[in-house]
C-alpha cells in the first residue's frame, strides 16, 4: 500500500486556484481552460474606437481608447483547499485549527522552480535522505539558503534518516499482524499482479504472500543485515487486491 500512494501521490500536482491536489493532465485542462476565460474577458472590456465630433473649427474627442479596464485579483483563501475535494472531507473527519505541512526535498540536486512553488506554505521543512548514494551536504546546505534567500523561516528542519530506527520497528510490527511479508518478485512480475500496464489483468497474490511471520521475520532482519543483493527483496504490504485502489 505505501508504494502504490507513492506512486499515485507522486503523479499529482497542486491547483493553486481552487487548493486541490490532481493529476499532471487535469491541471493542465484546467490551465488552458482558465486561460481562453481570461482572454474573452479580455476582449470584452477593449474600449471602442475613438469617436470624433466636429463643431466648427474644433474637433471634440469624446471618446479615447484606452487600457483595458483592470480586473481585481481574485482574493486567496488560506483555508481553501480544506473546504472542497479530498481534504475537505479529510477535514471533515478531523478537524484541527493548527495544521502543520512539510517540504520534504530530497538533497539529491539543487531547488528548481517546481519546488520551490510548494515551498510557500510548508513551514515544516525535512530532508528526505534517504538515498546516500545520490545525496550531498552541498545539496542541503544549498538547500537551506535557498529557502532564507526566498524569506522563509522553517520552523523546524528535520532528516528522514533520524527516524529509520522508529520505520523499522513499525516494519516488523506489521510482519507480526500479518499486514506485510518480504517479496522477491521482479518489476515485471509486480506490475501483473497489479492488473498489467492497463490494469486489465485480474490482480492476484504472489506466492510469497503466504510465508509464515517468522519466515519473514528472518528475511526481513536478513535484508538489513545485507544479505540479499540490491532489488532482489523488498518488504510489501499485504493489500487489499479487490479494491481498485488497494
Amino acid at each position: 500500500m505505501a508504494d502504490a500512494i507513492a506512486e499515485s501521490t507522486a503523479k499529482l500536482q497542486l491547483d493553486k486556484e481552487t487548493g486541490e491536489m490532481v493529476s499532471k493532465n487535469e491541471l493542465k485542462k484546467r490551465l488552458q481552460k482558465r486561460a481562453k476565460k481570461a482572454a474573452a474577458l479580455l476582449r470584452n472590456s477593449r474600449p471602442m474606437p475613438a469617436q470624433i465630433s466636429t463643431t466648427g473649427d474644433r474637433e471634440l474627442v469624446n471618446a479615447l481608447p484606452g487600457k483595458p479596464a483592470k480586473t481585481e485579483e481574485p482574493s486567496i483563501d488560506p483555508d481553501a483547499m480544506f473546504k472542497q475535494g479530498f481534504l475537505a472531507e479529510v477535514y471533515k473527519l478531523r478537524p484541527v485549527e493548527n495544521i502543520v505541512t512539510r517540504f520534504p526535498p530530497e538533497p539529491n540536486g539543487y531547488l528548481h522552480a517546481t519546488l520551490l512553488s510548494a515551498a510557500d506554505f510548508l513551514p515544516l521543512q525535512q530532508f528526505d535522505d534517504t538515498n546516500p548514494d545520490a545525496e550531498r551536504e552541498e545539496y542541503c546546505i544549498a538547500i537551506k539558503e535557498t529557502i532564507r534567500w526566498l524569506g522563509f523561516t522553517p520552523s523546524e528542519i528535520t532528516y528522514a534518516s533520524d527516524n529509520f530506527q522508529r520505520m523499522y520497528d513499525l516494519a516488523e510490527e506489521m510482519i507480526r499482524k500479518g499486514k506485510a511479508y518480504v517479496c522477491h518478485c521482479n518489476e515485471v512480475e509486480t506490475k501483473q499482479q497489479r492488473g498489467g500496464d492497463e490494469g486489465m489483468i485480474p490482480r492476484y497474490r504472489c506466492e510469497h504472500a503466504k510465508q509464515s511471520v517468522d519466515t519473514n521475520i528472518k528475511k526481513f532482519r536478513g535484508m538489513r543485515d545485507g544479505e540479499y543483493a540490491p532489488q532482489t527483496a523488498w518488504l510489501r504490504m499485504k493489500q487489499d487486491i479487490e479494491n481498485p485502489n488497494p
